[in-house]
């Protein structure tokens, strides 16, 4: 009560939810920083200078972990020769005898790079050592201890091939060993272990990806339940309560439940654009798979049979979101759908409480770099993603599509399923043009500038 009087005093009572999460988590009691062991709630404290203070180191700490965590950690090496120390530098070495090799490594980022002999990989910074040996054994030896390290060694050979006691060695580690005999497929390799899609210039810059339509599209669209459903007159429907205390089998196996395909039981005017959208697009050849989110059942594919039934999360406030979601795994379930296949485009067709149920802004980085996911109203998103685009689908924009905003999304994905036959590459933007160009506005002209 006492922080609710103050945040209803100071004018902060729309962050009360999320006092209550802070409070209720204790996030303080598991972080392993010095300075939340040390002084506990009173880093989460945003008032006085000192606790501010605590607060930006604490930040910094965890900003360095996270780092160091999600930076890949990346040995390229190529094996030496008996030359090896006939040089001053490893750099010397590369730049003469293997320039191919260092001429596709040396801007490489990310990267530690070097040589490989009897002493490990030797990055190119070091001095060549005065004795040179080549033995496998003892090459696996160094190199195992080197590997503890490391996730990934990409190693280059004359033959793409290296001694299976090296390879062993490598492998205890959980360091993943990709071998080539071709320099420039080692650079690409390297650069997509990197996580991002690079161009290279005077430096490493993301660039947008092109996704190629000639041999068809694969296409993702992430939809929602609506609470406008088609069921049977004679059906009875799980309410609330119901529908949150049993699951989806257990409902779909009492009598004279009938199973509905998610496809057809949800009927909201979204749902059915969306729908019309995806049988265009199959019309077309390109390949739709199309799921629910679904507040009372999890992430349902669009063929799932659901009993007839009453909830959506926008009864929920966000934390009874958060707490639904992550007892139906519906984060972890979609991180699997995003992973297990290479789809060349990812619809996001979802509104803000459906969002907070997947966390968009962090699992729209589970679409790779060279691919494209499509969110509404998520510019933040779009601003850290080149791969990401955010389309607008505010009251303004449905006024302008003759239509309202809780179908704009679905709207739009007509408007793509209609116009994209003939483009033979896309990109993030010309996407959105897709999507919003208004029917008289559209001319070829229009896509040109993409």
């Amino acid at each position: 009560m006492v922080v609710k009087d103050y945040a209803n005093w100071i004018g902060d009572d729309h962050l009360l939810e999320e006092y209550q999460e802070t409070l209720r988590n204790r996030p303080w009691e598991t972080c392993e920083c010095r300075i939340c062991e040390k002084h506990g709630i009173e880093v989460c404290v945003f008032r006085g200078n000192d606790r501010n203070r605590r607060r930006g180191f604490h930040n910094t700490r965890r900003f360095y972990d996270q780092f160091a965590e999600e930076l890949p950690k990346i040995l390229v090496a190529t094996k030496g020769t008996a030359s090896l120390s006939g040089y001053e530098t490893i750099k010397d070495y590369l730049q003469d005898k293997h320039s191919d090799f260092w001429e596709q490594v040396h801007d490489l980022p990310v990267a530690e790079i070097g040589t490989l002999h009897g002493d490990g990989v030797q990055e190119w910074w070091n001095e060549t050592p005065s004795l040179v040996s080549f033995s496998p054994d003892r090459i696996a030896e160094a190199i195992g201890d080197q590997t503890e390290r490391y996730q990934h060694l990409f190693l280059l050979t004359q033959d793409g091939e290296i001694s299976p006691q090296i390879a062993d060695s490598v492998s205890k580690n959980d360091c993943e060993l990709q071998l080539f005999d071709d320099p420039e497929e080692l650079r690409e390799s390297v650069l997509k272990a990197c996580g991002r899609d690079y161009s290279v210039g005077e430096d490493f810059v993301p660039h947008p990806p092109t996704i190629d339509t000639s041999d068809g599209l694969d296409v993702l669209v992430i939809d929602q339940c609506s609470g406008s459903k088609e069921i049977p007159d004679d059906a009875p429907v799980f309410n609330q309560a119901e529908t949150l205390e049993f699951s989806r089998e257990e409902l779909l196996n009492r009598g004279n439940v009938p199973g509905i395909a998610a496809k057809d039981l949800y009927t909201g005017r979204q749902q059915k654009h969306v729908k019309d959208a995806s049988r265009r697009l199959r019309g077309q050849g390109h390949d739709v798979d199309r799921y629910f989110i679904s507040a009372g059942f999890g992430l349902v594919a669009e063929d799932d049979p659901l009993p007839p039934y009453e909830v959506t999360f926008s009864s929920m406030n966000v934390s009874e979101i958060r707490e639904r979601s992550k007892k139906l795994q519906i984060q972890k379930d979609l991180k699997r759908v995003l992973t297990e296949s290479e789809y060349d485009i990812v619809f996001f067709t979802l509104g803000s409480d459906y969002y907070t149920s997947i966390d968009v802004d962090s699992m729209v980085q589970e679409v790779p770099a060279d691919r494209i996911g499509v969110v509404f109203n998520r510019e933040v998103v779009e601003d850290q993603f080149d791969n990401i685009v955010s389309v607008p689908a505010r009251t303004e924009d449905a006024k302008r599509h003759g239509t309202i905003v809780v179908g704009l999304k679905g709207h739009y994905m007509k408007n793509f399923a209609n116009r994209v036959e003939g483009f033979e590459t896309l990109k993030p933007q010309i996407i959105e043009t897709l999507c919003r160009q208004i029917e008289e506005e559209t001319t070829q002209a229009a896509f040109e500038k993409y």
